[in-house]
């Protein structure tokens, strides 16, 4: 029963012939790939993982395919190809979308705060859900040739209480 209707759902939400018909409208003719299935996603309103799901059963995706597309982080593509994003949608799985899902500001103003010794690496990597390997990257200069700010991070955390 619980199968017969997440299928009755997903025919609802993503009809089969509306999906063809998008997906023929993309002009894709070989596969898929995962900006298609936002456009797609953001076309009929649904998951991406439901987009995905629906394209799966219609046959319009092959399984190995699905396993590759559900190893996206559809949060942060979909803001990278310009797409408004929801907060509630950056909720759905933080760990994956790291400093993306903070707005630009945040970031910068996080970034100053540590090389001004205002937050420790171990508070920023709370407050974003980081790793400290990957606060310790985003001081870093640009240019990685100051290896030194690096080691004092390590080094601080080795000591601080």
């Amino acid at each position: 029963k619980e199968r017969f209707a997440d299928r009755w759902a997903g025919e609802f939400l993503v009809p089969t012939e509306g999906l063809r018909q998008a997906v023929e409208q993309l002009g894709v003719d070989r596969r898929l790939e995962a900006e298609h299935v936002i456009q797609l996603q953001r076309h009929f309103g649904v998951s991406y993982g439901m987009m995905l799901l629906r394209l799966r059963h219609v046959g319009l995706v092959s399984p190995s395919r699905y396993e590759q597309l559900t190893l996206v982080s559809p949060v942060a593509l979909a803001s990278q190809l310009g797409y408004s994003i929801a907060p509630d949608e950056w909720a759905q799985d933080p760990s994956r979308w790291r400093l993306e899902r903070f707005p630009r500001r945040f970031v910068r103003l996080l970034v100053r705060g540590l090389r001004e010794e205002r937050l420790s690496p171990s508070t920023a990597a709370g407050l974003t859900g980081l790793t400290l390997d990957e606060i310790v990257e985003l001081v870093a200069p640009p240019d990685g040739g100051d290896e030194q700010v690096i080691e004092e991070l390590r080094e601080y955390e080795r000591v601080a209480p």
